[in-house]
């Protein structure tokens, strides 16, 4: 039996809820405390305790927008995209802005206010073009689609319009096709009927984006086959995700700015000795075997180039982790037992020799826990930034009521330097750090 390769299951309600955005969240020491290799490879002895440095500060970013409905908003309080985005590219700064609006449509109507429905577009296009994007996800259609094919025409013609003056700012765009909906046995609903609807409209946008010669992410189909009868839940009600949806959404929605590297590492024991047959992702620093006791011990290092991506929400199988970005170690020449991976000490795996020399997937650890890190202080800086540009008492500081405490807008750019510092603490923890391995057998 194999023990520690899976995602702690964990009873949750039936509506996943989004992590604790109270969490305490600092970039790790860049120090890292070494454990000890033991052997005769030490020409790397001296660099044993050298920190991993970060990027230089000077690092350009890729400031990317995800304009949207409530699809859009509610990716904030999960924070997975950016955290794949971080973990999976960490040479690259990027400055991610959630331009989501609850109830929204591609008109901008619920961004008015209390103006007039163009009010609410012309603050759209203002929104958009005060972040300077470099990138920008248009993720529209599930409101529009509530009119059926009656309603396709229009929404292509507002979509056209939305396109032509986003296009103005310089930025690659990217359509993102609405998800679809989930049998979550809400009476009254027609899960088929909505479904021929969004299939309509997913095909509207793949159509619209090849008119503007833009990028697209289906993640209608993408998402779709996700959605079985009597299977794991990717939605909230039929239709917002739920966490596991957001995390499943990931790959998909990332697609066009990731360089996905695959981890593998092989190794294998021969003679005594440890050698590295086969390695991608990471490098090997030093290897070492103590085979002379009855529990034998094999030891290495390693400096990964990415971290691994974003766990799923605790209960949920990671079996959807597409195999590019999965993790692989695989030991050959291992005497018969079980045998415990500890990585800085952590255990992160027991399996006998025989699953070692097949491979066994790596799903927690030390480089996990820093990825969960970063979703955290993801998440933080989400709630600051939504509070910048979308503060509570916006009428009382900006609209018709400023004259009674207008004067306190003055602190609303204030949140500028608290979420440019969350997104150091981001970049600096998407630093791969050194870790240290330690393969040993357990006694009987």
């Amino acid at each position: 039996m194999i023990c520690g390769l899976a995602v702690a299951a964990e009873t949750q309600a039936q509506t996943d809820q989004p992590a604790d955005q109270d969490v305490a969240v600092e970039a790790p020491a860049m120090d890292l405390a070494a454990a000890q290799i033991h052997g005769n490879d030490a020409e790397d002895e001296s660099d044993e305790d050298t920190p991993v440095e970060a990027p230089a500060a000077e690092t350009p970013a890729l400031r990317v927008a995800l304009v949207g409905n409530t699809f859009i908003e509610r990716e904030q309080q999960y924070g997975y995209w950016e955290t794949w985005l971080a973990a999976s590219q960490p040479q690259q700064r990027f400055v991610v802005r959630n331009l989501g609006w609850s109830g929204d449509n591609v008109q901008g109507e619920s961004r008015a206010g209390f103006g007039k429905p163009r009010d609410g577009y012309d603050k759209l296009i203002e929104q958009v073009r005060s972040v300077r994007p470099d990138v920008v996800f248009v993720a529209y259609g599930t409101n529009a689609s509530f009119e059926g094919e009656r309603g396709l025409s229009a929404f292509r013609t507002a979509l056209d319009q939305l396109l032509r003056d986003l296009k103005a700012t310089g930025a690659r765009l990217v359509l993102v096709s609405p998800p679809p909906f989930e049998d979550a046995g809400v009476p009254g609903v027609d899960t088929l009927a909505r479904n021929a609807d969004l299939a309509l409209y997913s095909a509207a946008i793949r159509e619209v984006a090849d008119d503007w010669e833009a990028e697209h992410v289906d993640l209608f189909g993408g998402l779709a086959s996700a959605m079985t009868p009597g299977g794991r839940r990717v939605t909230d009600n039929g239709m917002h995700l739920s966490a596991y949806g957001y995390w499943l959404a990931s790959p998909l929605i990332d697609s066009p700015l990731t360089k996905t590297q695959p981890w593998r590492l092989s190794l294998t024991l021969e003679q005594g000795n440890l050698a590295v047959k086969q390695s991608s992702g990471t490098a090997v620093v030093s290897t070492a075997a103590d085979l002379d006791q009855s529990q034998p011990v094999l030891s290495w290092s390693l400096r990964d180039a990415v971290l691994p991506v974003p766990t799923p929400p605790p209960g949920k199988p990671a079996a959807e982790l597409p195999p590019a970005v999965s993790r692989v170690l695989q030991v050959q020449g291992l005497p018969q037992g079980e045998y415990e991976l500890r990585i800085d000490r952590q255990v992160v795996a027991t399996a006998p020799a025989e699953f070692w020399a097949r491979g066994v997937a790596l799903t927690t650890g030390p480089d996990h826990d820093q990825v969960e890190q970063i979703r955290a202080a993801v998440i933080k800086k989400n709630e600051l930034f939504f509070h910048r540009w979308r503060p509570q008492n916006e009428t009382y500081l900006f609209g018709f009521r400023k004259h009674e405490q207008g004067q306190n807008a003055r602190e609303i750019p204030q949140f500028d330097p608290l979420v440019a510092e969350m997104e150091e603490v981001i970049f600096r923890l998407s630093q791969p750090q050194r870790r240290y391995y330690e393969l040993r057998r357990l006694a009987n």
